[in-house]
């Protein structure tokens, strides 16, 4: 795969432009990708990126988080004005 050791938690707009030209593969470079559930909503769950190409990426990890955690980081860090996907993209690399 990538870079031994890297890791990156990913939010929708990387996925959504990277699967409309065609270069999804290019996240194989990663060791470790992370994908939040509320990210995973925001691009499969509104056909924006097909689950077939994300499935495809060997390194891909999905995660939910605890919604009482996520809130507890969102308030913590003043982070309200943020989209859901952001904000479990922020709580997943500081864990």
């Amino acid at each position: 795969m990538g870079v031994k050791g890297l890791k990156a938690v990913i939010d929708a707009g990387p996925l959504i432009h990277l699967s409309e030209i065609g270069c999804l593969h290019f996240l194989n470079s990663f060791d470790e990708l992370h994908v939040p559930e509320a990210v995973w909503l925001e691009t499969v769950g509104q056909d924006r990126v097909f689950e077939t190409e994300l499935s495809s990426l060997k390194n891909m990890q999905r995660h939910s988080f605890p919604e009482e955690e996520v809130e507890r980081f969102v308030r913590r860090n003043n982070l309200s004005r943020l989209h859901a996907g952001e904000l479990e993209c922020l709580f997943g690399g500081f864990r």
